[in-house]
């Protein structure tokens, strides 16, 4: 290295006082570039060794040495569980083979990967946002679809289908398109609207869909064609049905009730009020008759629709002996019709409404489910369906509920009150008081309950709410799991004072939303 000061090495120079500070400075920077040097020659051979290093411990790698059956089984396992697989590369099955190429050959060789698919007919989606897909992309969905299914080889498939936008030149071949693979649906689900009948209306074998047991359709077309024609609903090892069609007859429809153990029917566009203003849909009458065709049926969810001031034609009953699960939508005749169906092992009921028609009585509304012993365990309301007398008095009905879910109405503060027909029961701090253990009294409403949600809460406050968490969590049967959801600010944080419950054990979710209001929405010019 070239020194300033080569020419007074060796001598008896007597280096000035500013001599000395260069010849510091030299020397500081001579040191820091050689080890710096060093550092990086250092740095380089590390690398070297590193990589040695890493790709012989590769070689040692506990998840090579597991058994393909066991790989599988975490590779089925990556599937999504609330949806069909998607053609996305950010999730399985797609997103197994980016890893590597050993793992995308071992994920092309699993067929159970590929026996479930979602296919979005004239749609894409890109940056959060849904567009009409191209034409020219439609060859390429073909194409993508054909190499998917081949993938499953024989395993049966599940697969839902949604058509956007409602074009039938291109929705319905490509539904007549996976006809080839029906003989191994055993799970279909499909969405669109004219498509669909174009779709459903060919004549169909019920040798095409041997093992079909689970199928969905959600018809959106104002007036459905033919739908007594959808040879599709005839498949022989039908055991799982939701229909949502508006149609005026739903008996016409030919699904095999009588070996259906689940179905969830919705017949009409009800008016928001729950009465039916044409008189179409799935009326009283209508849904007894079909469910005396239903004796398997575990688990049912209808919308029943009936005029206002109707006559019932008829008096007969269902006998639903399995019957677990009942779940009513936008009626206000329930009484009428579960004064008609016997489920003597009834033990999920949800009554769901927009609100509860002035005048129309609610008093023992649920009398007919009061079974002897009390065997009701979990209980599903919309408050405004109710008086508070009858909420209090339903609650006494079911001593043995577990589970007790109850859902309030919110009205905007500027929505005048008198547009909106609107009665109802609200849980406030005097309901909630005979839900709570008194240590002066050993009586309160449902002393079993495990879970309890309560959902658009206006008028409970936070102090009640309190007391009830707590002595609940204090009883001889102690809650579980609480879950509220206020429609009101915050008073004050109730969750310090619960801590010691929630370190033991207790789940507790608390949350104050104030809905958003859209006032045009209510604007006839809209």
């Amino acid at each position: 290295m070239h020194s300033p000061f080569a020419h007074l090495l060796h001598t008896n120079h007597v280096p000035s006082e500013s001599e000395i500070h260069q010849i510091e400075a030299f020397l500081l920077d001579d040191e820091t570039t050689r080890l710096w040097a060093l550092i990086d020659d250092l740095a380089d051979r590390r690398k070297v060794v590193a990589e040695i290093v890493d790709t012989h411990r590769a070689l040692l790698s506990p998840f090579r040495r597991l058994p393909n059956d066991i790989v599988q089984e975490i590779f089925v396992a990556c599937l999504p569980t609330e949806h069909n697989a998607t053609m996305s590369a950010a999730q399985a099955p797609l997103l197994l083979g980016r890893v590597c190429r050993s793992w995308r050959t071992f994920a092309h060789s699993v067929p159970l990967l590929w026996s479930t698919l979602h296919i979005p007919i004239g749609m894409t989606y890109g940056r959060g946002a849904v567009r009409e897909m191209p034409p020219r992309l439609f060859p390429g969905l073909h194409s993508a679809v054909d190499i998917w299914l081949d993938r499953s080889r024989a395993c049966p498939l599940s697969l839902s289908v949604t058509s956007y936008p409602d074009v039938s030149a291109v929705s319905a071949p490509f539904l007549e398109h996976l006809m080839a693979w029906s003989r191994r649906w055993k799970s279909l689900k499909l969405k669109g609207g004219r498509s669909l009948d174009d779709f459903l209306a060919v004549p169909r074998i019920q040798e095409q869909f041997p093992i079909l047991e689970n199928l969905v359709i959600h018809h959106s077309a104002e007036t459905p064609r033919e739908a007594a024609r959808w040879d599709l609903l005839r498949a022989p090892g039908l055991r799982n049905v939701t229909l949502t069609v508006k149609i005026t007859n739903p008996l016409e429809l030919p699904p095999p009730w009588e070996q259906l153990v689940y179905l969830d029917l919705e017949c009409e566009a009800p008016w928001p009020w729950g009465a039916n203003v044409g008189g179409s849909g799935l009326s009283v009458d209508a849904a007894v008759q079909l469910l005396q065709k239903c004796h398997r049926l575990e688990v049912c969810s209808l919308h029943v629709s009936q005029q206002l001031g109707a006559i019932f034609a008829s008096s007969t009953t269902a006998q639903l002996t399995f019957l677990r699960s009942l779940w009513l939508f936008q009626t206000h005749c329930a009484r009428h019709l579960l004064d008609r169906l016997m489920m003597p092992n009834l033990r999920d009921f949800g009554l769901r409404r927009h609100a509860r028609i002035q005048g129309i009585a609610t008093q023992g509304l649920f009398n007919p489910i009061a079974n002897d012993p009390p065997s009701l365990e979990i209980l599903d309301m919309f408050l405004n369906a109710l008086t508070d007398d009858s909420l209090t008095d339903t609650l006494r009905l079911f001593p043995s509920l577990f589970e007790l879910r109850l859902t309030g109405f919110y009205v905007p503060g500027d929505l005048d009150s008198q547009q909106l027909p609107l009665e109802g029961a609200v849980l406030d701090d005097t309901i909630l008081g005979l839900l709570t253990p008194d240590p002066s009294s050993p009586d309160y409403l449902c002393p079993v309950l495990d879970f309890v949600v309560f959902r658009t809460m206006s008028t409970l406050s936070d102090n009640a709410l309190l007391k009830f968490i707590e002595r609940r969590a204090a009883s001889a049967h102690p809650l579980k799991s609480v879950y509220v959801q206020f429609s009101r600010p915050m008073e004050w944080d109730i969750l310090l004072s619960l801590e010691p419950y929630i370190s033991a054990g207790l789940d507790v979710e608390i949350r104050y939303v104030i809905p958003e209001y859209d006032g045009a929405r209510y604007s006839p010019t809209i």
